[in-house]
């Protein structure tokens, strides 16, 4: 049994690809809709956190099915392409969200481990690594509080 993952990737789509009979038709925050051209499972969503102050873009969240493996990574990397293909992009507001399944995992070391090497993960996310670490909505562990906006839940 190989470990599970998700990805949820909030960018800003063109308009023209958003609606009733086009591709991406986003449905509320927790309820996605299916994404007509992506393999089952792939949904796109209204993220209040997400909007775009560049005309003809919607900021709205891609979120995958449960992946796993080889084909899971092949599934996110063809839909960054797709995304890129269709003229998606992203600004200060958007981000990545990586879920780890953790029926495998030894939760308290995982975290510990996640912990150890944390501010490398805030790393990643470049010039706005140090909003991001002081931020709200993936609080690092020295202001874990037990709620749902924390780097590790």
């Amino acid at each position: 049994m190989k470990t599970t993952f998700g990805v949820e990737l909030e960018c800003l789509i063109p308009r023209s690809y958003i609606g009733d009979d086009s591709q991406f038709n986003p449905g509320g925050h927790g309820r996605g809709n299916q994404i007509s051209n992506a393999p089952a499972g792939w949904t796109v969503e209204r993220d209040g956190s997400v909007w775009s102050t560049i005309d003809g873009m919607t900021g709205v969240e891609v979120v995958s099915p449960i992946l796993e493996g080889e084909d899971g990574l092949v599934q996110v990397v063809a839909m960054c392409d797709y995304l890129t293909e269709i003229g998606a992009t992203v600004n200060s507001l958007c981000g990545l969200h990586v879920h780890v399944g953790a029926k495998r995992l030894d939760v308290a070391a995982y975290t510990r481990a996640f912990v150890t090497y944390e501010k490398a993960f805030f790393a990643s996310g470049g010039e706005k690594a140090k909003g991001r670490f002081d931020g709200t909505w993936c609080k690092p562990s020295s202001r874990w509080d037990g709620g749902r906006y924390s780097s590790v839940n």
